[in-house]
C-alpha cells in the first residue's frame, strides 16, 4: 500500500471526488484565471472604449497562455515528471 505525502496536492483525485472530468476542471481553472481580464474588457466595452476592451482581453490572455505552458514544462522537466498536455496527435502541428 502506498502512502501519500501530505504536502502533495493531488488535483486529479480531488476533481474526481467532485465529479468533474479533467477537461471540465481545466475549463473551470482557465475561466477563473482569465475572469478578471474578461470582466474589465466587458466594462471597457460598455463605456464605448472598444480598443481598450480588445487590448485588456487579448493581451493578458495571450501572456498567461504563452508563459504558463513553458513554465509548467520546465518545472516538470526539472522534477523528472512526464507532462501530458492532453492534445491529440491530429490537433498538433507536426
Amino acid at each position: 500500500m502506498q502512502t501519500r505525502d501530505p504536502g502533495v496536492f493531488d488535483a486529479r483525485s480531488r476533481t474526481a471526488a467532485l465529479g468533474l472530468s479533467d477537461p471540465i476542471a481545466g475549463l473551470v481553472v482557465s475561466v477563473l484565471i482569465l475572469a478578471p481580464e474578461g470582466l474589465a474588457a466587458i466594462a471597457a466595452a460598455r463605456h464605448d472604449n472598444l480598443q481598450r476592451a480588445v487590448d485588456i482581453c487579448l493581451g493578458p490572455a495571450l501572456a498567461t497562455i504563452g508563459l504558463t505552458i513553458p513554465v509548467v514544462l520546465v518545472i516538470s522537466f526539472m522534477a523528472g515528471q512526464t507532462l501530458t498536455l492532453g492534445l491529440d496527435p491530429g490537433t498538433c502541428l507536426a
